[in-house]
């Protein structure tokens, strides 16, 4: 009686204890070299949730119930999957650079990634027509630099609403600021994310022919630079490049999984047309992201990365320090199909609600697995930066004209707006002028 007691006792608090959550943490890295894989992606087999590494390559990682696999996946690297262990909460992952290989392919008059983006192309256009509504979770963190390092950290924290033909809704449910930011606005986090798997995409005026829109055969020069495998699948490493100089259109590369011809990752920069007359003197964007399949046949982001550098001057008149906009967002807990609240759409706002009392708390955020874990040196900024040293103290420009320039924060690590006197201005239909204004605005915003 004693002994069938006990274990029943012990079958007992073995399954409370698999199904309490838990959370682990840990790096992931190049296994020849050792460093850090900013933005690996890690999500736990069989379920909707996931998250990325930082610049130092660490993770934190929710887990609701155990036993549970995670699967780690990095472009250009094998994917590599560990089991969670009872106990353990500490993982490091090393990843194997994956080995390109051409001896499957056939060369002919096209290149096979034509045939390829084709399939993606129609594939997306099936699926696109079938997602109607989603929610998740979405994480954001932007960081604002000079040339001497960071001096603003935003971080936002949302629930997200998503109904094809209406976009986004947005609930804020946390959100953090350095001392220094004078934003009073709350800022939307999925939003932020531009999907690369759209047909069209707008940056800094410019809209951008997406690399599966379905024009997109015309408009780029795809080249197959190789194969690799992942958990037994083909994935296509695919070279990409605008025909023209005069299409507005990116370069980079893309990974397509062969079975499902869906895009797994992006590394995209805009080609040579994404250019601006001055004041502007340089204006550089680089944007990566992840994919997977959220049930059904959709793919669906689970980040976006992007860093911008804006270079404002005029020469031997006016010079402002360069400025450069860090983004990490990171989306999990899809739920594809899940029914949307009709009153959040009522308005078209992108942020329809805020979760005052959890704002309040700012307690959510230091959740473990909330958010994706800072660096070392966002540690100190945070920690340093006071209130005095605003935007307009930290790019203060130097030149004969400087004394006429005021800068303003319009939307936070958002935009800047520049505007002076004598005032300048440039649009893409009227071109520069005298007599208004300059705004540059980060790699992603939102109404």
């Amino acid at each position: 009686m004693r002994t069938a007691t006990l274990f029943s006792v012990l079958c007992l608090l073995a399954a409370t204890a698999a199904s309490q959550p838990l959370t682990i943490e840990g790096r992931v890295a190049d296994a020849r070299t050792g460093e850090a894989l900013e933005a690996a992606s890690l999500l736990v087999e069989g379920t909707q949730r996931g998250t990325i590494t930082n610049a130092d390559g660490q993770f934190v990682l929710r887990l609701d119930s155990l036993p549970a696999r995670v699967l780690v996946r990095y472009l250009g690297y094998q994917a590599a999957t560990f089991a969670v262990q009872p106990g353990k909460t500490r993982y490091d992952v090393l990843l194997q650079p994956a080995a390109l290989s051409l001896a499957d392919v056939v060369v002919s008059a096209e290149d096979p990634a034509v045939r390829i983006m084709r399939r993606v192309i129609e594939n997306k256009k099936r699926w696109r027509a079938g997602l109607e509504t989603y929610t998740a979770e979405a994480y954001a963190r932007l960081v604002i630099r000079n040339d001497t390092g960071i001096v603003q950290v935003e971080e936002i924290l949302t629930d997200v609403f998503w109904k094809k033909d209406a976009g986004f809704r947005e609930i804020v449910r946390g959100r953090r600021k350095s001392a220094n930011s004078e934003v009073g606005d709350m800022v939307p986090a999925a939003a932020l994310v531009r999907n690369l798997y759209d047909d069209d995409i707008e940056i800094g005026g410019f809209e951008f022919v997406g690399v599966t829109h379905p024009n997109a055969l015309a408009v780029y020069d795809f080249r197959l630079r190789g194969t690799r495998e992942e958990d037994g699948r083909v994935v296509y490493d695919i070279a990409v490049a605008p025909k023209s100089p005069l299409s507005v259109a990116f370069e980079g590369r893309v990974a397509v999984l062969d079975s499902a011809f869906a895009l797994l990752e992006a590394e995209l920069t805009p080609g040579p047309a994404f250019r601006f007359p001055p004041p502007i003197q340089r204006y550089e964007v680089a944007f990566a992201q992840q994919f997977y399949n959220f049930g059904g046949d959709a793919w669906l982001p689970v980040d976006f990365r992007s860093q911008s550098t804006v270079k404002v001057g005029m020469a031997g008149l006016l010079s402002f320090p360069a400025f450069q906009i860090e983004q990490v967002s990171r989306l999990s807990d899809y739920a594809v199909g899940a029914p949307v609240p009709d009153s959040l759409f009522a308005r078209n706002r992108t942020v329809a609600a805020v979760d005052s009392a959890a704002v309040r708390a700012d307690t959510l955020l230091d959740q473990a697995g909330v958010r994706v874990p800072l660096t070392q040196l966002e540690k100190v900024a945070i920690a340093s930066i006071d209130s005095t040293a605003t935007l307009d103290k930290t790019f203060k420009p130097s030149g004969p004209m400087a004394r006429f320039v005021q800068i303003n924060s319009t939307d936070g690590a958002r935009r800047v707006a520049l505007d002076w006197s004598p005032r300048l201005w440039y649009n893409r239909v009227q071109a520069l002028h005298a007599g208004a204004e300059v705004s540059l605005e980060a790699p992603a915003g939102a109404e």
